[in-house]
């Protein structure tokens, strides 16, 4: 059953409501979904809580509205409204001062608008496309001192309310169930959301969009010192690989699809035709036939979400008495779950490229030098293959470490300024322009596509006995080149947070929190190619002309 079925009339015209109708429907909506999540309806909870949210925006809108009451003008139309223009009422446009008639020194800004010169853009339809989803963070119900729906600021909030939650669950015990805490929820436009079955409507859509804090001590040797119980942190959550992704939506657990067809499939359908061949056409001989090539249906393919999960397990007094050790180990073990995610979906991109290697550059070469030559002829390949043109974006992911090891390399190489620091690195924009000089767009990945090892980094923990060493950079830079928009980021719904308690964990006097994300990578169409290059910081500016060396 429909969970807004009896709210439907009274939402379409929400925009006609009274004042006190609309307040009343904001009393049946929460009375609904503290209902639904009692129930445990978790789909209804979710589409009641949307439609809290749109009588809410209505209620603000209204709130912020300027005075039904508006003073009139002598005109006789309100204040703010336009009034049209007549031969009696208008006021006389002075007209623009000769351009022999201004000082000297006064710009003319018809003048300097006209004469500015811009840069070429690239067309709208070969911009990159990304992932742009706007979330937010809502509480569930019958959580002490706030209502369904409401909006946290913070995670800090986020902790608190769950603290609340559990003592409230002290007193009527547990049996396994999952309490939802709070939902984040992404809003994904129809245009971004791919159902399961529809292949033909899914493809469309895909076209549309891409196409081609310092320690104090107490002071005083005789006080007590002071107990300081806020946590270090440390580790972001940020997402690049998925923010560079064009991102949709996946209602049932993934979506079927057919890859696109490549230059290399249709070739066979253009060819020449000459007045020799037109007379030496046999009936019978198909050689001698005009070339044309046969389209094949293209095989369905399925691309299925997967969960990436969260679980921590805390002591009921432990969160009552230390609660900031709740909040750090919450925001670490999202930090953890980022780098999971992030690792998956990199490992999901290798997995679905063709995978090279960065192939010759003369021996003794830098590593910038080197990397920049395999970059060029990489994407030298890339725009011939598929007949691109030189402005065409191209997305490059590169490990961020990459940054570190080009600035060691400079370091390496002979003085060639008298401005002593810039012959010790480079700054990030520099970097970065030379990939955008090339046209290339480039995500700097945290992360490895390896999840599981070592959580997904490139480095392993340094010893702790004072035997280890700072290690050296990879010898070797593992990186992927394709064009814009080839792979999706398919988004299996919304992050839930909240808490679980069962008879074990009420014997134990305990609690468990938890999260959940769901989603995947996919290879619509487009070659995608897995590069691997030797890493050497040299700093050589140019080796023996003649040798060579492979790169592996």
């Amino acid at each position: 059953m429909d969970p807004l079925a009896n709210f439907q009339q009274q939402l379409a015209d929400l925009a006609d409501l009274s004042d006190d109708d609309i307040q009343a429907l904001e009393q049946q909506l929460v009375d609904a979904f503290d209902q639904a999540d009692q129930g445990g309806d978790d789909a209804s909870s979710s589409a009641i809580a949307d439609a809290l949210d749109q009588v809410r925006e209505e209620i603000a809108k209204r709130s912020n509205a300027p005075s039904a009451d508006p003073v009139a003008d002598p005109t006789g139309a309100p204040v703010g409204a336009p009034v049209a223009a007549s031969a009696e009422t208008a006021p006389e446009t002075p007209a623009a001062p000769a351009a022999e008639d201004q000082p000297a020194d006064q710009e003319n800004p018809a003048v300097t608008a006209s004469t500015v010169v811009t840069e070429p853009e690239v067309p709208e339809d070969r911009q990159p496309v990304l992932a742009q989803s706007t979330s937010t963070v809502v509480a569930g119900a019958n959580i002490q001192g706030m209502s369904p729906g409401q909006t946290f600021d913070s995670l800090s909030q986020v902790s608190q309310a769950m603290a609340r939650r559990i003592e409230q669950l002290n007193k009527v015990g547990g049996d396994g169930e999952q309490v939802l805490v709070a939902s984040i929820r992404s809003d994904i436009p129809e245009d971004r959301f791919l159902k399961y079955g529809d292949p033909i409507g899914n493809a469309e859509k895909i076209q549309a969009l891409t196409n081609i804090d310092a320690l104090t001590a107490a002071g005083g040797c005789c006080a007590p010192l002071t107990t300081r119980y806020e946590l270090f942190q440390i580790g972001d959550t940020d997402r690049p690989i998925k923010a560079s992704l064009a991102g949709f939506g996946a209602d049932r657990g993934g979506i079927r699809f057919f890859e696109g067809p490549t230059l290399d499939a249709i070739g066979a359908a253009v060819g020449f035709w000459t007045c020799a061949d037109d007379a030496a056409v046999s009936a019978t001989d198909s050689s001698t036939w005009k070339v044309c090539a046969r389209v094949s249906c293209p095989p369905e393919q399925d691309a299925l979400v997967q969960a990436v999960t969260l679980c921590l397990t805390f002591g009921v007094m432990q969160s009552r008495v230390f609660p900031e050790l709740v909040t750090a180990n919450n925001n670490l073990a999202l930090v953890a779950q980022a780098r999971l995610a992030e690792s998956a979906l990199l490992s999901q991109i290798k997995a679905g490229s063709n995978k090279v290697t960065g192939g010759t550059i003369p021996t003794g070469m830098s590593f910038l030098r080197g990397l920049l030559n395999t970059v060029d002829r990489a994407g030298a390949y890339y725009r011939d293959r598929h007949r691109l043109n030189p402005t065409t974006p191209l997305r490059a992911i590169f490990p961020i470490w990459m940054i570190s090891a080009i600035n060691s390399d400079v370091t390496f190489q002979k003085a060639s300024t008298a401005e002593l620091a810039e012959n010790f690195g480079m700054s990030l924009d520099e970097i970065q322009s030379f990939f955008d000089d090339r046209h290339i767009n480039v995500t700097w990945t945290m992360d490895s596509p390896t999840p599981g090892t070592n959580g997904g980094g490139f480095y392993s923990a340094l010893a702790t006995d004072g035997t280890g060493a700072v290690p050296a950079f990879p010898t070797s830079l593992e990186w992927a080149l394709m064009i814009e928009g080839s792979w999706l980021f398919l988004d299996g719904g919304q992050l839930d947070l909240g808490i679980v308690r069962d008879s074990q964990l009420v014997r134990s006097n305990d609690y468990q929190t938890f999260s959940e994300t769901f989603e995947s990578a996919t290879r619509v169409g487009g070659e995608s190619l897995w590069i691997t290059s030797a890493l050497v910081p040299s700093g050589r500016a140019a080796g023996d002309p003649v040798a060579s060396a492979t790169y592996v």
